[in-house]
């Protein structure tokens, strides 16, 4: 589903990543594992579309990336580590605006359920300005879910949310979300965290593939 040749990525005069290579393939579920500033968010920056501007080369779906960037972001689903939304709206306005985003049909009970899963249901109708940090990052997450998009990229979206939560959203990514044409990275500093979740790890050091990963 990526495949990635070659990349680097200058901030500046800093490098973010170095000549990294890699391929994932559709039906995993990607552990991504390093420091912070290993290169972990701009790799999925790239690799969502977010970054453009970079050197090597980034295919999706064995096209190049910056050919149909329109196609690729409604592809993929990029969830930050610190989500925020517009002040005014409510968590079902902003899950509605999401979905008409995406093209995806009305299923107001696909809605329903995704609040009830992320325990948003009871604050659903509550304005953003209300929201805590941990429930701004589940209610991105069932954004991601209700997209439609194939491609999940949660950066080390999980900071702040509580274990019952997470053991929920996780739970259903892997085992109702992923299926063969889907593909899922999530990062992450902690290790042990994404060992329970993870089916495939890829270690970064220094925006590079860190040899002898799992």
């Amino acid at each position: 589903m990526i495949t990635i040749e070659n990349l680097s990525v200058y901030y500046d005069n800093i490098q973010a990543l170095n000549g990294l290579s890699l391929h994932w393939p559709p039906g995993r579920f990607v552990g991504l594992h390093g420091a912070n500033g290993a290169g972990k968010s701009t790799l999925l920056k790239v690799c969502s579309g977010i970054i453009r501007r970079y050197e090597g080369r980034v295919l999706f779906r064995k096209r190049p990336a910056g050919e149909n960037l329109f196609s690729l972001r409604q592809q993929t689903y990029y969830v930050p580590e610190n989500a925020d939304i517009l002040p005014y709206m409510s968590g079902r306005e902003f899950l509605q605006m999401i979905r008409a985003l995406y093209g995806q049909p009305a299923a107001e009970e696909h809605l329903e359920y995704l609040l009830t899963l992320s325990g948003l249901r009871e604050k659903a109708d509550d304005p953003g300005h209300t929201y805590s940090h941990g429930m701004r990052q589940k209610l991105f997450i069932a954004a991601a879910l209700i997209s439609g998009a194939g491609c999940l990229f949660l950066d080390e979206a999980f900071n702040g949310v509580d274990q019952e939560s997470t053991e929920a959203l996780l739970s259903h990514i892997r085992d109702d979300f992923l299926n063969p044409d889907r593909l899922v990275v999530i990062s992450s500093h902690q290790k042990s965290f994404l060992e329970k979740w993870q089916d495939t790890a890829f270690k970064m050091k220094n925006g590079q593939q860190e040899q002898g990963r799992q």
